[in-house]
């Protein structure tokens, strides 16, 4: 049965609105999209894909997608792709192609995805749609680029680390290596030298004692001159000692009431001198985190010079108090004692390092050099002041 003129109009017409239905809904796609025929060649293209190849609209259709004015995508494994496409219907997604633009030296990477359609006749297509993958690339270059230096620098750092644990493993064994000798060295001062000093005293006493008729005052006087002698050597021996036992005890640190510290101490000093009119005021709740041995060794120390350095005046005054100083928790023991001159404070925690003399006040000079090697450990800060005459303030903080 033959068709009329006019049922072949319509069948043409009805096509020809179909063709421009899909033309349509081809240019509403985002991506750049092309369909091919069996043969590979263009069917119908939107705008976005012939502005991306920088051609011209009506010279796309009917190209071969491998040439396109004479930009070629001849590759083996595109071509494979789309040849399984047709006769299998298989799609494919995400295929990456380098393509040159004609007016740009540089790579663009598109990403290709497609699969197999029908037009209206029944005749199989080929729907491909494409996304340029250009900056995922770059950035995917420039993070394996970064976890490459990435990875450079950790084992750089690695080596780095490895050499500075082998510097202070060496460190720590020549440190042990020192405090065995250290204690060495301080048995020997404690046996060796308090043996002859100790002949000495006691042979001076003696003397003093068996020939007291025949020495006359001057000989007297030289020998009691050699026993204090000795025994002032004894004492800076024994302060020495506990100078370097400081240095190398163990930090073992605990919540301190250094409330009831200081209040055990001042007992103590006021045992000593029950005589002596004295007023100690320490504030109450003082705690700190702290070594409680090395702690009480510190506040030994600057209680009792606070307590000596006082001892001239009518009624001496010793406070322990915590104040914040310049923002910072801050304890502070203070006196009204004889003070001394800021000119020569940096003189104060050195050892041996002594601003009055003997016959003011006794000691050694060890005392607060003791101090500042406790506080140091605790990372902590000591300093001191004083107007002459008005007593003294020293400060420390711990960390």
């Amino acid at each position: 049965m033959s068709l009329t003129t006019l049922e072949i109009d319509s069948r043409q017409s009805l096509e020809e609105a179909m063709r421009n239905f899909a033309k349509s809904i081809v240019e509403t796609v985002p991506n750049p999209l092309v369909i091919l025929n069996e043969q590979f060649e263009v069917v119908e293209a939107n705008s976005k894909f012939v502005d991306m190849l920088e051609l011209d609209h009506q010279s796309v259709k009917g190209l071969s997608i491998f040439t396109l004015a004479g930009h070629t995508w001849d590759c083996p494994k595109l071509r494979g792709l789309l040849e399984n496409v047709v006769p299998k219907g298989e799609m494919f997604s995400n295929f990456e192609l380098d393509w040159i633009s004609p007016s740009s030296p540089n790579i663009r990477v598109l990403s290709l995805s497609g699969r197999k359609v029908l037009d209206n006749s029944g005749n199989p297509m080929i729907l491909i749609s494409i996304q340029d993958n250009t900056l995922r690339r770059q950035m995917q270059n420039d993070l394996i680029r970064l976890n490459s230096e990435l990875e450079s620098k950790v084992a750089e750092r690695t080596a780095q680390l490895e050499t500075s644990n082998l510097e202070l493993l060496q460190s720590n064994r020549e440190l042990a290596s020192a405090n065995s000798e250290l204690e060495a060295f301080c048995y020997s001062v404690s046996h060796d030298l308090r043996s002859p000093l100790r002949a000495i005293d006691g042979f001076s006493q003696e003397l003093i004692i068996r020939y007291a008729e025949r020495l006359d005052p001057d000989g007297r006087h030289f020998l009691n001159r050699v026993r204090a002698n000795t025994q002032r050597m004894g004492q800076l021996i024994d302060d020495l000692l506990k100078l370097s036992k400081v240095t190398r005890l163990e930090l073992r640190k605990e919540i301190v009431d250094l409330t009831s510290l200081a209040n055990s101490i001042c007992k103590e000093l006021v045992e000593q001198a029950p005589k002596r009119s004295i007023e100690f005021e320490v504030q109450p709740g003082l705690q700190a985190y702290c070594d409680a041995h090395l702690m009480r060794i510190a506040l030994q120390n600057l209680l009792d010079n606070a307590f000596k350095f006082s001892s001239k005046k009518a009624v001496s005054k010793v406070a322990l108090d915590q104040i914040k100083k310049n923002g910072t928790a801050t304890f502070v023991v203070r006196d009204n004692g004889s003070g001394f001159d800021m000119t020569y404070a940096s003189k104060l925690f050195g050892a041996f390092q002594r601003l009055h003399s003997d016959q003011e006040f006794t000691g050694t000079g060890i005392g607060l050099a003791t101090v500042k090697r406790i506080i140091h450990r605790h990372g902590g800060t000591i300093w001191a002041e004083s107007v002459v005459g008005e007593g003294a303030s020293f400060y420390f903080t711990l960390s």
